[in-house]
């Protein structure tokens, strides 16, 4: 029933009972499941009367209204808050609080100033101290990269400049080697005209080579013929005879 002599009583009966009744449960509209649930029966007339388990810490019951009401030590607090543009005063919880702001993306009402501000990260400083040593970590290994990478290409440029250098001293050897076998002249004296009837002879002379440095030699040819004449063989070279 209602109480309606006095706003705030609620009507409980003289006595209650709990029982277990059965039901039938519709499922889906198409099935039926029995159960057993456990209701409360009232019984004897009602009256009404406030329930005082309803006031919390901050509350006291007040029996000419059957309501719970703020202490009184909150009077003060009331008073102010009802001069603040930005809040109301809450009966329930005894305060003052801010009046409910909606905030743009990224922001977020602070109870204490009930002001819109920026939502900031929430991590713990060891996070943040790992965070910060983890990119520091990446930062070195970054370089550490690129120093590798430019050494390697320095290591690579010096091998292939030897290389190169060795190659070109080889080839400039060579061609000097050539050229100085290929320039070779023989500088002397030929006995052809002197060695008619004769199976071999005697040549002697100088090789001059492309630089003009001279070098003596001498060649020794077996000659079975005596026409060679002597005279024509320079007195400071050795002669041999067959």
């Amino acid at each position: 029933g209602l109480c309606l002599d006095r706003s705030g009583c609620s009507c409980i009966p003289k006595k209650k009972r709990h029982t277990k009744v059965d039901v039938v449960i519709n499922v889906n509209n198409s099935s039926q499941v029995c159960a057993e649930v456990k209701i409360e029966e009232h019984r004897g007339p009602c009256r009404c009367k406030c329930d005082l388990k309803d006031c919390h810490a901050y509350q006291e019951f007040d029996e000419l209204t059957c309501k719970c009401r703020c202490k009184e030590k909150f009077g003060s607090l009331k008073s102010s808050c009802s001069s603040d543009i930005l809040r109301h005063w809450e009966e329930d919880a005894c305060d003052c609080i801010c009046d409910r702001v909606i905030c743009a993306d990224g922001f977020f009402q602070d109870l204490k100033t009930c002001m819109c501000k920026m939502i900031k990260s929430t991590c713990s400083p060891v996070l943040s101290s790992n965070s910060e040593s983890l990119s520091n970590n990446q930062d070195i290994h970054s370089i550490e990269d690129t120093t590798t990478s430019v050494s390697k290409y320095v290591g690579v440029g010096c091998v292939t400049m030897v290389g190169l250098s060795m190659v070109l001293t080889v080839y400039y050897l060579v061609n000097k080697k050539r050229l100085e076998t290929g320039g070779l002249d023989l500088v002397g004296l030929s006995h052809n005209n002197s060695m008619v009837g004769a199976s071999s002879g005697s040549l002697m002379g100088t090789l001059r080579s492309s630089a003009s440095r001279p070098a003596a030699y001498t060649i020794t040819i077996n000659s079975q013929s005596s026409n060679i004449d002597d005279s024509v063989i320079p007195l400071t070279e050795n002669k041999t005879r067959f």
